[in-house]
């Protein structure tokens, strides 16, 4: 699996829990078009596959820490600022 907690399947790319980025998953493709993901024994996700055009598919709580560590903001004291300016 990707580093961005994707996975490719058949074109299109499917959102796996976030702690698995870069680890190796198992999946299941039925011939209804469901795709289950394991890490091991243990359903991590599933989906249903898009047809046609590639597409991502995200479920959106799959990435929830890491968009919080993306958005953090550095907060610093006025000081540090009037140093550089000065």
């Amino acid at each position: 699996m990707s580093w961005d907690a994707y996975i490719d399947v058949r074109g299109s790319r499917y959102s796996v829990p976030a702690q698995l980025a870069g680890h190796s998953v198992q999946i299941r493709l039925t011939l209804d078009g469901n795709l289950t993901i394991y890490d091991g024994e243990q359903v991590v996700a599933s989906h249903r596959v898009v047809p046609g055009e590639p597409g991502w598919v995200t479920v959106p709580s799959h990435h929830a820490a890491l968009w919080a560590q993306t958005l953090a903001v550095e907060q610093r004291p006025l000081a540090v600022y009037e140093e550089v300016g000065s």
